[in-house]
């Protein structure tokens, strides 16, 4: 696989599933979800709280593993890459 060809993502999310066991049920958070992020391009991600916008960052970042599909990040499996990962979020309430 060659890198840096203009036409490879930078970030590749692959058909993301993520459910949660909430009081003994299973509540689907994330379900199929695919994109493809290329250098120079500016995403946001939106949706209503509780939505699961902070879990799909998460599983980008590497620090949850999604219940089924990958992320690619130039190529490579997310999990691999923890420590050169990161985000912060719009409003820094948690620092």
């Amino acid at each position: 696989m060659t890198k840096d060809t203009g036409t490879s993502p930078k970030i590749r999310v692959q058909s993301i599933s993520k459910s949660f066991i909430v009081e003994g049920r299973a509540h689907l958070v994330l379900d199929g979800i695919s994109f493809s992020v290329y250098d120079g391009e500016f995403v946001s991600i939106i949706g209503p709280s509780g939505c699961g916008k902070s879990t799909l960052l998460n599983i980008i970042a590497g620090l949850e593993t999604p219940d089924s599909g990958a992320v690619l990040v130039e190529d490579e499996p997310a999990g691999q890459r923890l420590g050169h990962i990161g985000y912060m979020q719009q409003k820094d309430l948690l620092l």
